[in-house]
């Protein structure tokens, strides 16, 4: 029988990064986000139109869409497209990206229940490498 382990000091924190999808699938909250972000410009894209393009870059997305429909786009419209996106995505995380803490969520809204992940432990962008 081997002894427990003993720890000086509590383990580093760690970060999980879910690249791909493969731990919480936000595919449709990015089609629903997509879907209404378009509908702001009165642009009517069917949902599977815009699913079979989950997964490229908003940038790219934008590309394909103007490419695919002949829609013409300026780029204030360009920038308003990702940001409503963000905004919308955002506002309805997937369902199993659940808060550790409700009472203290920085998603809580008046009037939404929270189903946001947990507060980041660092703030601001990271920094730049080269």
């Amino acid at each position: 029988m081997t002894a427990p382990a003993l720890y000086s000091a509590p383990p580093a924190p760690v970060f999980l990064f879910d690249l791909d999808g493969t731990l919480i699938d936000s595919v449709y909250q990015h089609v629903i986000a997509w879907h209404t972000a378009l509908s702001r410009l009165d642009i009517d894209l069917s949902v599977w139109r815009i699913h079979r393009r989950i997964g490229m870059s908003g940038g790219l997305f934008v590309s394909a869409l103007i490419r695919e429909t002949g829609v013409t786009l300026s780029e204030a419209d360009v920038a308003m497209l990702q940001q409503a996106h963000a905004e919308g995505y955002l506002a309805r995380p997937a369902p199993s990206a659940r808060c550790r803490e409700p009472r203290n969520c920085w998603h809580r809204s008046p009037d939404t229940e929270c189903a946001g992940p947990s507060p980041p432990a660092v703030t601001g962008p990271p920094p730049a490498t080269r």
